[in-house]
């Protein structure tokens, strides 16, 4: 009878609950030298669904050092040092695999990734701004890139960057994705907007003469629902809740 593989019986462990049997049983496959990158690999996704990030850093390393050009080995070493909080090394190991591979997407997604978890705006715009020119056609790369310029209050470049996704014929998941962050601009800066209704005189008098001149003069940006939503904002120091009637504000 043919001996089962070990890796067949940690899965038959895993499916069981058993996961500190399917540990000990991929460690004693290190230890007879079957497949070490993949089994260091395993390893570090077991102690990652059970936090133990140490040993799940550790046996990841070993995966990339074992094979330093398996694109999954590396992805799995960073996204666990996110998960386990160690931003900074996990920008570190993606800046690294950088200089190797300058123009590797999976690198340069994760620290955009990076940057992010670190609130640090610029660098993540930058390391998108290159992901869009590797790959203009990527929708997931434009809405990112959105979010990111509606952070740092860029809110012409974030609609482009929707409406363009829009214009790519997207597949049905990427139009929602696509439509609901461009949702979210609008009521983002509709909330802006009412605020400086509210409290800038200035800006209340502009706002009552032209409405869509005086929000275009601020740098908003707003889609063809937005425009239309915008001529209910009040221009009194009343609440201004009914502009939000069927939107709900952002978070």
């Amino acid at each position: 009878m043919k001996r089962a593989h070990p890796f067949e019986i940690a899965d038959d462990c895993i499916r069981n609950g058993e996961l500190a049997k399917a540990v000990r049983t991929l460690q004693r496959a290190l230890r007879r030298g079957i497949e070490p990158a993949a089994c260091y690999y395993r390893i570090a996704e077991l102690f990652r669904v059970q936090q133990r990030w140490r040993g799940a850093i550790a046996a990841a390393r070993e995966a990339v050092r074992m094979a330093p050009e398996q694109i999954l080995c590396r992805a799995l070493l960073i996204d666990i040092l996110l998960e386990s909080g160690l931003v900074e090394d996990a920008q570190n190991e993606s800046l690294a695999w950088l200089e190797s591979h300058p123009d590797n997407p999976f690198a340069l997604e994760i620290l955009a990734r990076a940057y992010e978890e670190k609130a640090d705006p610029n660098s993540a715009l930058s390391v998108m701004n290159r992901l869009v020119n590797l790959d203009p056609f990527n929708h997931e790369y434009r809405i990112q890139r959105a979010e990111i310029l509606q952070q740092k209050g860029d809110y012409a470049a974030a609609a482009r960057d929707l409406m363009q996704s829009l214009k790519m014929n997207p597949t049905d998941e990427h139009r929602n994705a696509a439509q609901q962050a461009l949702d979210t601009l609008d009521r983002w800066q509709l909330r802006i907007i009412v605020t400086l209704v509210l409290e800038s005189a200035p800006f209340r008098t502009a706002f009552r003469r032209d409405r869509q001149l005086a929000v275009r003069s601020m740098g908003f940006h707003l889609s063809d629902q937005g425009r239309q939503l915008l001529e209910h904002v009040p221009v009194s120091l009343e609440s201004p809740e009914p502009v939000y009637s069927g939107y709900a504000p952002p978070n």
